[in-house]
């Protein structure tokens, strides 16, 4: 499986990420990737993040992906429109609030419900005992088809294929993609210890 690639804010600052009430994330999380994923959720439910100190009042309006922790993406009003267009049947959209600097901006929380083996996680065990900093190796054998999808074993993790990412390009969507290394070009490039490292996966 090649041209996966993991999304972030597009943006320098670390301090960059939509945090939410302690209780909301819970709540969140089982709406977005959770036991609650076929549940409808409450059109009368506003929901509301703060902006880290990262995004600014003239920055918010320029991006179109924003991080939050535990998994929750969320996407601007333009984003989530083409996105919508391309797979209505493998997202949906959840009107939020993000607030920065006091002032409120309109954004999409995006549930994702396509659920594929994108992990490979019997080798991912085996490269995380050569280092806890090892990435995920992806399953080669998985053939199907998407354009955002979330593991079905560890469902925070979500991958989006090179057809997303040319997706947002030509509608000049304001998104950070960084390919997902593929585990034995990582291992090449670890200083060798003792002996000679095997491939895995």
């Amino acid at each position: 499986m090649t041209g996966c690639y993991r999304i972030s804010t597009n943006i320098k600052s670390p301090n960059h990420y939509i945090e939410f009430p302690q209780g909301l994330y819970h709540k969140l999380s089982r709406y977005v990737w959770g036991d609650l994923m076929q549940t409808p959720v409450d059109p009368r439910w506003v929901i509301t993040g703060v902006a880290q100190p990262g995004i600014t009042s003239k920055s918010i309006g320029e991006l179109d992906y924003l991080a939050a922790f535990m998994s929750i993406p969320i996407f601007s009003i333009k984003a989530s429109e083409v996105i919508k267009r391309e797979c209505p049947d493998d997202v949906e959209f959840v009107p939020c609030k993000v607030v920065v600097d006091d002032a409120l901006h309109d954004f999409m929380i995006a549930r994702i419900f396509k659920f594929l083996p994108l992990i490979d996680q019997e080798a991912t065990a085996r490269g995380q005992k050569i280092s806890v900093f090892a990435p995920d190796i992806l399953n080669a054998n998985m053939k199907d088809v998407y354009l955002m999808a979330r593991d079905v074993e560890n469902p925070t993790t979500l991958i989006c294929s090179s057809e997303f990412r040319d997706l947002c390009n030509s509608n000049k969507l304001n998104i950070k993609f960084s390919e997902v290394e593929d585990f034995n070009n990582w291992l090449a490039r670890q200083p060798i210890k003792t002996g000679k490292p095997g491939r895995v996966g």
